[in-house]
């Protein structure tokens, strides 16, 4: 097997564990026999649990804004969209995204609110770094050139921090009896009511 691919196969197996256990339980030794290898070819890709759980989810949401961009670029295509509209899009395709990749969303929430010492500065990198997308985003957009950018920072963290709540209470509920498109458009109205005030 290919270096690359024994590499993606212990962190498609430290996905499943720690999506299951969290990390605190999540051990080498389940990782190692979810991937079904040795812990000494885990060792040859890995300093150690740290290392397996930071490459995880940085490899993971490096990607994720291009991927929202383009989908959304796609998405929109030619059509001019007005602001609410271009919002609900977003809004749709971060839902999406985060349906479809549950099992890293459901590690990403659980270690955001257990502030473990061993991931708390990983966590908080990513979070920084999104809210930095979110900022430049909102940036392009000509209703908040006025803005302030200690404000679109403060207005983005507000966001994400609802945004990671209804993901847990909506999107991720068996209870849930909304849609993404439902979810989707009542994010962008509350949002829409807040910036018109």
């Amino acid at each position: 097997m290919k270096a690359s691919e024994r590499k993606k196969q212990i962190l498609d197996a430290a996905l499943e564990a720690f999506a299951e256990f969290g990390y605190e339980r999540t051990s080498i030794a389940i990782i190692c026999e979810n991937a079904g290898i040795a812990r000494p070819t885990l060792y040859q890709y890995f300093k150690d649990k740290r290392s397996v759980f930071r490459e995880l989810l940085e490899s993971y949401f490096l990607e994720v804004h291009d991927r929202l961009h383009e989908r959304q670029l796609l998405k929109a295509g030619n059509k001019q969209m007005s602001p609410q509209e271009t919002m609900n899009a977003l809004h749709i395709e971060i839902l999406k995204e985060f349906l479809e990749h549950k099992s890293l969303y459901t590690i990403f929430l659980k270690e955001a609110k257990a502030r473990n010492a061993e991931t708390d500065d990983i966590v908080d990198s990513i979070m920084k770094a999104m809210a930095r997308q979110f900022v430049q985003e909102i940036k392009e957009n000509p209703a908040a050139e006025n803005m302030d950018e200690k404000d679109m920072e403060f207005v983005v963290v507000y966001m994400l921090g609802g945004l990671m709540q209804v993901v847990e209470s909506y999107l991720y509920s068996n209870e849930n009896t909304l849609s993404v498109e439902e979810i989707a458009e009542k994010l962008s109205f509350i949002e829409s009511r807040i910036k018109n005030g």
